[in-house]
């Protein structure tokens, strides 16, 4: 792992200009953006947003705390939407059972972060009809897993919160 160290490295902050600028790019060709917060010394632990403006994104970062990377997917992710119901929790089971790795939140309106957030696995399934019928109605959103992991800058980008005076450690996450 990288060493813990504070730096002023403005291409690798989530309020640099490369990083804004690159959303900024990607909005332009996209109604939306799959944001990861990745929680520094969160022991794992992750948010997930949906946005549609730089104002959304302002928003992440503002939640973030210092040092939390924040992953943004170029492209439309999360491809089920929809109120959830049988149809869904039907598509649902399929995604779980054909990923590896999928993502689920609930959609609520105003609001840029997906409400109870959770990554499923095959072996999930009744976890996930359980999460859909504790939803009936409400509108949800769900797919493939990102690739987070990609180092093509071309499929996602990170940057790291910074801290009030403007340097940013990397984390473990």
């Amino acid at each position: 792992m990288e060493r813990l160290r504070k730096t002023y490295d403005d291409a690798r902050s989530a309020r640099g200009a490369e990083f804004r600028g690159t959303v900024e790019r990607w909005l332009l060709s996209s109604a939306e953006l799959l944001v990861l917060n990745r929680m520094a010394w969160g022991a794992g632990r992750k948010d997930w947003y949906l946005i549609r403006s730089l104002s959304d994104l302002d928003t992440v970062v503002v939640r973030a705390a210092p040092s939390d990377c924040l992953t943004v997917f170029a492209g439309q992710h999360l491809p089920n939407r929809g109120r959830a119901g049988n149809d869904l929790l039907r598509t649902a089971l399929e995604v779980v059972a054909d990923n590896e790795e999928s993502v689920f939140g609930e959609i609520v309106r105003g609001e840029p972060e997906l409400k109870d957030a959770f990554a499923a696995v095959p072996g999930d399934e009744e976890w996930v009809q359980e999460w859909i019928g504790d939803r009936l109605g409400r509108r949800i959103a769900f797919g493939a897993y990102p690739p987070v992991l990609s180092l093509d800058p071309n499929v996602a980008i990170d940057g790291i919160v910074p801290a009030t005076d403007g340097s940013i450690t990397i984390a473990a996450y």
